[in-house]
């Protein structure tokens, strides 16, 4: 059986979330280019917009099992990079729901 892991992302905190239908590990990602500190696309966010990313992150992630909660690092980085650093490598497969995200797709592929 192969292993996966199911990708969350700040804008799919689905209630009923397709990825999570089988009971895979959970890596819930405050993604760089949500939150401005993405290397190649930094962007400019209210402050409470990051707020309030993070107090739903932190919400929805209550009583789920298996979730880790992949925060934001201090430096510039990119989504590609912060998930090679933390998906561990016996992972075959990512699920994840469509990003709506150019940047996203082409760093996950």
């Amino acid at each position: 059986m192969s292993q996966s892991i199911a990708l969350v992302f700040p804008h799919q905190l689905f209630q009923d979330h397709p990825a999570l239908e089988q009971d895979r590990p959970i890596l819930l990602i405050e993604d760089p280019l949500f939150f401005g500190t993405d290397s190649e696309q930094p962007l400019k966010f209210h402050a409470k917009k990051l707020i309030l990313h993070r107090a739903s992150m932190r919400h929805w992630a209550q009583g789920k099992k298996d979730l880790t909660y992949l925060e934001l690092p201090d430096e510039e980085t990119r989504t590609d990079l912060l998930l090679d650093e933390h998906i561990p490598r016996k992972t075959e497969t990512l699920v994840y729901v469509d990003t709506v995200d150019f940047l996203i797709e082409r760093r996950l592929k």
